[in-house]
């Protein structure tokens, strides 16, 4: 098999219907301690469209096809010096997985921005497919633990 034509793009308002279908498909798969409404999604689009600064919403194509979805947020560290991508989420069709796109799609990430200077991310425990791609590619489970407070 050949390499991929894999492409990226910024969200667009006619990729709704497909953001929110693999969205829901994400929290099918993997389910997180939160339930995913669909006015999280309007609401993360609309904050997309209003603060490009803070968010991005990546489709991930292949062979001109909607195969995957990447919510990044971006934020200054002082612990690390600079700025950090933490990947919110990250989506590749069943079908399309274990040929090569979350690879690439990482380099993709190094490209984004120059001043970037780690990348971060979640997974939960029983994903251990996810899990063992990430330290695969260079990723390490940090000292730190992450704990949350909503609010609402």
């Amino acid at each position: 098999m050949g390499k991929l034509n894999v492409e990226y793009r910024n969200y667009i308002e006619s990729d709704y219907e497909a953001l929110k279908t693999m969205i829901l498909s994400l929290y099918t798969e993997d389910p997180s301690s939160q339930t995913i409404r669909e006015s999280n999604i309007k609401r993360t689009v609309e904050e997309y469209f209003l603060r490009p600064d803070k968010l991005t919403i990546v489709m991930i194509l292949c062979e001109g096809e909607i195969v995957g979805y990447s919510i990044i947020v971006h934020f200054w560290s002082n612990e690390y010096g600079g700025n950090i991508l933490h990947i919110d989420e990250l989506f590749i069709k069943e079908s399309y997985r274990g040929k090569g796109i979350g690879k690439d799609f990482f380099n993709h990430l190094k490209a984004l921005d120059k001043d970037t200077v780690a990348l971060l991310l979640e997974v939960t425990p029983n994903n251990t497919r996810a899990l063992k791609f990430y330290q695969e590619i260079g990723f390490v489970k940090t000292r730190n633990s992450h704990y949350i407070k909503t609010l609402t």
